[in-house]
């Protein structure tokens, strides 16, 4: 069966999404709310941001010293610190997965500074974020309509068939 490119033009998509239990961040929710976050795949131009910062990861350390010309070491380090770098390089997987997680929270507006504190205070919280977002990432988008496997779209009350009802703890992410 050939491949038929009217039916991909005329397609349209819309993200995976997965709500991901976060209990141990549930001082930052509001009384009553479950600590969960709900997450979605990366876009396309999204990934490509990310991989983008781990280039400018590598080249950015040696840049600042070099517009410094070699001078104000303090300096050197504000910048770098101001960034959410500090005065260690950052490994470039880290420098990756800290855009995924800003990129790909959809209950939750992330800036570059949140997603390095959740990975400096809460590596649990932000690796469960992570491996949910990866992993929905690889699955690409899915047709407008058709069943959200990963879980329900962003605002849905009904969970897909293939979506847990409860997580390990025993909460219901069915009544969302």
């Amino acid at each position: 069966m050939p491949f038929n490119i009217e039916k991909y033009r005329t397609t349209e998509y819309e993200r995976r999404t997965e709500p991901v239990p976060v209990p141990a961040l549930s001082a930052f929710f509001d009384d009553g709310e479950k600590p969960v976050i709900v997450v979605q795949n990366l876009t396309g131009p999204e990934v490509y941001r990310a991989e983008q910062r781990v280039a400018v990861n590598k080249n950015l350390e040696g840049l600042v010293k070099k517009l410094a010309d070699g001078k104000g070491a303090e300096a050197i380090e504000a910048a770098l610190a101001a960034l959410g770098l500090g005065g260690n390089s950052v490994p470039d997987a880290l420098a990756k997965a800290i855009a995924y997680v800003q990129f790909g929270c959809a209950s939750v507006t992330l800036e570059q500074s949140d997603a390095v504190r959740l990975a400096e205070f809460h590596i649990d919280s932000f690796l469960k974020l992570f491996n949910a977002i990866n992993r929905l990432t690889s699955l690409g988008h899915v047709p407008l309509g058709e069943s959200n496997a990963s879980g329900p779209p962003l605002g849905c009350k009904t969970p897909s068939p293939c979506a847990p009802e409860a997580d390990s703890e025993g909460t219901d992410f069915s009544s969302k």
